[in-house]
């Protein structure tokens, strides 16, 4: 690839989900980018569960840093790098516009006949 292809090289045009949008009046849901993923971080660790119950079959939830935020990119890179086509919506981010992303919001579905 010469300079200047590389140059006009975009996340979108290397990986085709990074241009994925669905829009509503209020809402934007979109594949989240690594610049989002400090804020999930300190989401993540404000509680997303009482501290007294364990809502999940791994512990994921409580470990001390630094492992919690290793962890928690792990997780995601993992799920993004295994995206294929209509998966990517399980792993959007919501939005309340395009500015501010509020949380990450895994949107279940059923798994796709592959052929």
């Amino acid at each position: 690839m010469n300079a200047e292809a590389r140059d006009a090289m975009t996340l979108e045009a290397a990986w085709p989900l990074f241009g994925l949008r669905i829009r509503s009046e209020h809402l934007l849901l979109r594949l989240p980018r690594d610049g989002d993923m400090p804020a999930f971080i300190d989401l993540a660790k404000a509680g997303i569960h009482p501290p007294d119950q364990m809502p999940f079959g791994v512990a994921w939830s409580i470990v001390p840093s630094p492992a919690f935020e290793r962890g928690f990119l792990q997780h995601h890179w993992g799920l993004r790098a295994g995206l294929e086509g209509l998966e990517a919506c399980r792993e959007c981010s919501a939005c309340e516009d395009a500015a501010r992303t509020r949380r990450l919001s895994r949107l279940r579905r059923r798994p796709m006949n592959r052929r």
